[in-house]
């Protein structure tokens, strides 16, 4: 399997796991693909500098952003970002700087078509 297919079917995994979390309730209904993008890009911007401090903040931004993708008490929000989740899987390999003991995605610096997974 080739590192596109791999892509396309982590995607697509992504894309039934939103669904079937959404179904059960427990993400909130105005979830986007975008939104992954999103917070792969921020914290690929957290952990660009290899430092206990960028790890540290690292797990605080996911926690937030985990307790915000929660249905429960979720508040409206503005429309998402035109992000595309294949710029971020698509970012090459050569910009991105993993976290001690973490990996993790770089930023990607491009804008997406906001392109959904078939």
């Amino acid at each position: 399997m080739d590192i596109e297919q791999k892509r396309y079917r982590a995607m697509q995994g992504f894309a039934e796991l939103t669904r079937r979390a959404k179904t059960a309730g427990r993400l909130r209904a105005d979830f986007a693909q975008d939104d992954l993008a999103l917070l792969l890009m921020a914290n690929g911007g957290i952990i660009a500098e290899s430092t206990e401090a960028a790890l540290a903040s690292s797990r605080r931004l996911v926690a937030y952003m985990l307790s915000a993708f929660r249905a429960e008490q979720a508040e409206p929000l503005p429309p998402p970002a035109p992000l595309d989740l294949r710029d971020v899987l698509n970012t090459p390999a050569s910009t991105l700087r993993p976290a001690p003991e973490a990996g993790g995605a770089g930023p990607a610096g491009r804008r997406g078509t906001s392109g959904r997974i078939p």
